[in-house]
């Protein structure tokens, strides 16, 4: 009798721990899925095709951002000097002025030109590129870059310095300009020519992209800052999910913490700035204000776009075995 009793009280133990293992393997499966489409990957791969009205970003490295450009006018400001070269009236000459205009000008069977030479930036040059709303021309702001802006001027052109030139001023043979910059923010003002269409170079390595501008005013006396999204169309490719496509609408705010990347082109000269971009970010959102969304792949979306067949393989062996015990506990239990 006693040893029926010790050996139904060991079977029901025995069923009882079977029932705790069954339910321990349920919710750490639960919790692992939980996990893996929940969490998200800290960094990504991704490639952009976008059209931007504007574009930020700053240089790890020491490169230079641009080919030589045609260009029919370039203003530059917050300058420290300005030397000008020999023309057919006058000598060259330094002037201390922070500004300049130069534009093509005519004269009877001759036309002015004004290429707007290579810029060669330092590394931690911040680089801003605009879109006017006047077709063909730009705005390039620099920042921390320290660099001598240059222009290659030709035949006859307008130069405005400041109040101290104002007049047509013609180059027998092309000449430079050089530009010194001031401290902070240099900015350039640009037209392009009719044959100039892509200003920036293929393959620039650049960090901290930005796809915003900050527009500030005052409203009652108050100051107001607000970030408006520069995406005027395109894609965004999620490369580490089997370059999954997403299409990015007009004003739609596209955010990274952190970006480090390749641009491999910045087409000029059509209605805005094509950008084609690749490389690496993390802190990928969209939205604006506080309505901002995750854009990051969960870290079931990347094991499944790069382990598709060990995953699927692996995640039914799982299921089958889960299901096999369940069936042994209920067929022990009844």
């Amino acid at each position: 009798m006693g040893d029926d009793r010790t050996a139904s009280n060991n079977a029901a133990r025995q069923q009882r721990r079977r029932r705790r293992e069954v339910v321990v393997v349920g919710a750490g499966a639960v919790l692992l899925v939980s996990a893996l489409t929940g969490l998200r990957v800290p960094r990504t791969e991704i490639e952009l095709d976008l059209q931007v009205s504007q574009v930020t970003f700053a240089l790890p490295t020491a490169n230079a951002i641009a080919d030589p450009l045609a260009v029919t006018s370039l203003g530059v400001s917050n300058l420290r000097a300005i030397e000008l070269p020999r023309s057919r009236q006058r000598e060259g000459g330094r002037y201390t002025e922070p500004s300049i205009l130069l534009s093509v000008a005519l004269l009877p069977g001759r036309r002015g030109s004004i290429n707007l030479d290579g810029l060669a930036l330092p590394a931690g040059a911040e680089v801003s590129l605009r879109k006017s709303r006047v077709p063909g021309e730009y705005e390039l702001f620099l920042n921390n870059s320290g660099a001598t802006v240059a222009a290659s001027v030709d035949g006859p052109v307008h130069v405005v310095i400041g109040e101290r030139l104002n007049e047509m001023v013609d180059f027998n043979i092309p000449r430079p300009v050089r530009l010194l910059p001031g401290h902070g923010l240099v900015k350039l003002d640009f037209t392009l020519a009719d044959s100039a269409k892509l200003a920036l170079s293929y393959q620039l390595p650049v960090r901290q992209l930005q796809l915003s501008r900050i527009d500030e005013f005052t409203q009652a006396e108050a100051p107001v800052v607000r970030s408006i999204s520069t995406i005027q169309s395109g894609t965004l490719y999620l490369e580490s999910i089997a370059g999954e496509a997403r299409p990015l609408r007009t004003g739609e705010g596209l955010q990274f913490s952190a970006s480090e990347g390749v641009i491999r082109a910045l087409d000029l000269g059509g209605e805005h700035i094509g950008l084609q971009f690749v490389g690496q970010v993390s802190g990928m959102t969209v939205g604006s204000g506080g309505v901002k969304r995750s854009l990051m792949p969960t870290w079931y979306e990347w094991l499944v776009a790069r382990h598709r067949l060990p995953f699927l393989w692996g995640t039914t062996a799982y299921v089958f075995g889960l299901i096999m015990s369940v069936l042994r506990w209920w067929r022990q239990d009844t």
